[in-house]
């Protein structure tokens, strides 16, 4: 079973996203997905949260079974046993609320279990409902059914009345899910479990009209309106579908739906109320509450032709439209998640199409093959290989770094880690679980794809996700420099692009298709007030050999080398950098750091590129060796004086016939004046004399 849930971003003119106010939480119909953003902060960033289901909905869900206890009653409550059984797993498991309900039908129905919670704590509820699905109706035969079944089914089922009316357990299941209004439509089930056959009904007009039957006989073949009466009719074998029948074929349902509500009118006259008494109070025969002598002969009513002026509606007929309308009604109207399961076919033709093509065409469920299809279906809202894409909004860009990405699943929460790979298109995060296992992965692509052009990116599921559980998604988003307005007033931006797209794969392939908006952020600028902007700067550096004691120097990277990933900063403010020692090392070479000649400090300006901050580092080599690792300052710091005094660059007012006073000497920053500093060592030396010949004659 795989289905697709897509889920697109309305553009501007759907409810709820016009351009004048501010929009923090967006969530698509049946609260499938929801969207937030928080507000932009000082550095105008936002954070974006997706939360599968909606943040808003309440994780509990209310799974109601309905379950026909007529000739198939027994097989129908072990396979409702097996379906309960996995959800009792799973909500133990993931510490789920599920409230479980259980209506019983044959000829009427009743709510045998109401709506109760059902978690890892329910140890009497869960007695009380094996209890109920493990009652079986004994036989005259030796059918393995206990005594201990049989009462249970007595206490449970033994008063609907006898007779198979698949309407009135439709309609119980309404009502029972109806009352229940703290549960949201799209978190509610409802499970038929029958063997397709239906003859008796409820009233039309009435929609919680299950707890009475009516009937109708043509008279034909005294069938008295109960299943043989389709066979009667045709003097077809056995319920086939017969070729003058208006159904013709098993594709032509809805069609034959409509021919009999056009004529159903037609046999008003003959509804009758119906009974046969229930398995606690039987009757000797069936009867007819209000007709005349029990039994009302009304085949002059008829034409002797199906097709005639007017055309019989057998009870058969008309049971299956009602129960038809009611199941439209489930999954259609209120948008409760529907699902049909057959067991014990009585071979009649009609009933296996109408229950298995039919039904089942209406729950769009078809692929549904087996209960334990329908308890997955239930239990897991994302299969394995589901995405998310999400687009940016043309305003905004994606933070690109695991500090801005987290993942949480119910209560557990996801490491970030970032791929290392080669492609420079997209980058590519693995959530890993605490046991190194990569659940999920988001790729980014800033530049999109071929079918994606917009900057956006996906995010997988590499397992199955409980329906019982949140998946909540963040990450950071910045708002572009560039596109934001310098005009006074406030001004609206959406977060996100046109759509957000969750395809959700599991083991049906069918498509629900539904809708979200972006959030709509403000900011605010006011008159005469200066804009607040932010570039980045970096720390770039340069280094340098000389083999000729400082005489020249010979860049030795090609390019300058990012010693420092760039950083957000505010236009107008000093940005500065502390060189670290790591930083005085190239290719295995120690350096020294040229502080006059490298850049530390500037003010950052809007232009990022002219926020670069550039250490030049300087080494001297043994001329007469060719080894780059040969590292020979004699003591000296590059730049500074060597020994033939050629230290002083030209930016320093020296002798332009220095040795050293070549353009790619460094700048040392030294320009101190060398005979000024003999006079005071001079005059400190003269100092010390006289103070020592005053000691002496003091001690004299």
């Amino acid at each position: 079973m795989v289905y697709h849930l897509r889920i697109f971003a309305a553009d501007d003119t759907t409810s709820g996203t016009t351009a004048n106010q501010e929009i923090l939480t967006t969530e698509s119909d049946g609260q499938l997905i929801s969207k937030t953003a928080s507000r932009l902060d000082s550095s105008d960033k936002t954070n974006i949260t997706l939360s599968l289901p909606s943040s808003q909905q309440q994780m509990t869900s209310d799974v109601v079974f309905v379950l026909d206890c007529s000739s198939c009653g027994n097989t129908v409550a072990s396979q409702a046993a097996e379906l309960l059984s996995g959800l009792k797993d799973s909500v133990t498991e993931s510490g789920a609320s599920v409230n479980i309900g259980i209506v019983g039908y044959r000829g009427t129905a009743a709510a045998t279990y109401d709506l109760q919670k059902y978690d890892k704590n329910s140890s009497s509820q869960a007695t009380e409902i094996n209890t109920i699905l493990s009652a079986k109706k004994k036989g005259e035969a030796d059918d393995g059914v206990t005594e201990e079944q049989n009462t249970a089914f007595k206490k449970y089922f033994g008063d609907l009345e006898k007779g198979s009316n698949m309407a009135s357990g439709l309609r119980a299941a309404r009502e029972m899910l109806v009352g229940d209004t703290s549960t949201t439509a799209s978190r509610k089930y409802v499970v038929l479990i029958s063997d397709g056959s239906t003859y008796t009904y409820p009233q039309t007009e009435a929609a919680n009209d299950y707890n009475t039957q009516y009937s109708s006989t043509t008279g034909q073949g005294n069938m008295g309106g109960g299943l043989y009466e389709w066979a009667s009719w045709f003097n077809s074998d056995k319920f086939k579908i017969a070729s003058n029948s208006k159904l013709g074929d098993s594709n032509n349902w809805e069609d034959y739906m409509a021919y009999i509500g056009k004529n159903i009118d037609n046999n008003v006259l003959v509804d009758q109320k119906y009974s046969r008494g229930t398995e606690n109070a039987p009757l000797a025969q069936a009867i007819y509450p209000n007709a005349k002598n029990n039994k009302q002969d009304v085949s002059s009513f008829y034409s002797s032709t199906y097709n005639g002026d007017y055309p019989v509606i057998l009870n058969s007929e008309k049971s299956m439209y009602e129960a038809a309308n009611d199941f439209k009604y489930l999954k259609k109207t209120a948008g409760y998640n529907c699902y049909v399961y057959q067991v014990d076919s009585t071979g009649y033709e009609v009933f296996d199409s109408f229950i298995n093509t039919y039904l089942t065409g209406i729950s769009g469920n078809s692929g549904l093959s087996s209960i334990n299809d329908i308890k997955n279906d239930i239990l897991y809202s994302l299969g394995i290989g589901s995405t998310i894409t999400d687009e940016m909004g043309s305003n905004f860009n994606f933070i690109d770094s695991t500090d801005n990405i987290t993942l949480k699943v119910g209560d557990n929460s996801y490491k970030t880690v970032a791929v290392a790979d080669d492609d420079t298109t997209s980058t590519t995060y693995n959530f890993e679980d605490s046991k190194g296992n990569v659940d999920f992965t988001l790729t980014y692509y800033a530049n999109g794809t071929d079918s994606n052009s917009s900057e956006h990116f996906v995010f997988k599921a590499n397992k199955a996700v409980s329906n019982f559980q949140h998946i909540t998604l963040n990450y950071s988003e910045q708002l572009d420099l560039t596109k934001k307005s310098t005009a006074s007033g406030t001004h609206y931006v959406k977060t996100n692009g046109d759509k957000t797209v969750l395809d959700a794969l599991d083991s049906n392939e069918n498509l629900t298709t539904s809708y979200t908006a972006s959030p709509v952020l403000s900011y605010t600028i006011q008159d005469n007030t200066p804009i607040v902007s932010y570039s980045t700067y970096n720390v770039v550096g340069n280094y340098y050999t000389s083999k000729d004691k400082g005489a020249t120097y010979t860049l030795d990277n090609a390019t300058p080398l990012e010693l420092q990933t760039p950083q957000t900063v505010q236009v107008g403010s000093a940005i500065s950098v502390t060189p670290i020692e790591s930083w005085a090392t190239y290719g295995s070479n120690g350096y020294i750091l040229n502080t006059g000649n490298s850049v530390t400090t500037k003010t950052a300006v809007y232009d990022a590129a002219s926020n670069t901050l550039t250490l030049n580092y300087y080494r001297m080599t043994d001329s007469s060796s060719d080894d780059p690792n040969n590292n020979n300052n004699n003591g000296k710091k590059p730049g500074h004086d060597t020994d033939n005094n050629s230290g002083n660059n030209s930016g320093n007012g020296s002798d332009s016939n220095s040795a050293s006073n070549n353009a790619s000497a460094p700048n040392t920053g030294d320009t101190s004046d060398l005979g000024l500093w003999i006079i005071l060592g001079g005059s400190s030396i003269a100092l010390a004399g006289v103070l020592i010949a005053l000691r002496k004659r003091q001690q004299n």
